[in-house]
């Protein structure tokens, strides 16, 4: 007799919160190349502006869907005052600055 119980996928779910546009074509490439092991199920999350990733990085930490939620952006020197307000404002949240501490040396080490 065929089982005919559904399967079940146990994938790592991350999420990747990008930045704009350029940092989310280029993950979405990696990811259509199939770089990641199939053992992670990557989701990408366009934030459209530095503004808008504590945004974005509160729903999906707190939507719970997500083992892991990362940010990609870029950090050059004229916008790393305005990166210090984001996570500033990330650590408001409690233990989310820890996380996205983590978030930046596991990308830090991508590159």
């Amino acid at each position: 007799m065929p089982n005919k119980l559904p399967k079940f996928f146990d994938n790592h779910k991350i999420c990747i919160i990008c930045e704009g546009n350029e940092e989310y074509e280029y993950l979405n490439r990696l990811k259509n190349l199939k770089v990641w092991n199939e053992q992670y199920d990557i989701s990408l999350v366009n934030a459209g502006g530095n503004g808008n990733i504590p945004a974005r990085y509160q729903d999906r930490y707190q939507n719970g869907a997500d083992e892991l939620v990362l940010v990609r952006q870029e950090i050059l020197i004229h916008i790393r005052m305005r990166l210090n307000q984001v996570q500033m404002r990330l650590e408001s949240f409690g233990q989310l600055g820890e996380d996205l501490f983590m978030s930046r040396c596991l990308l830090n080490k991508m590159q």
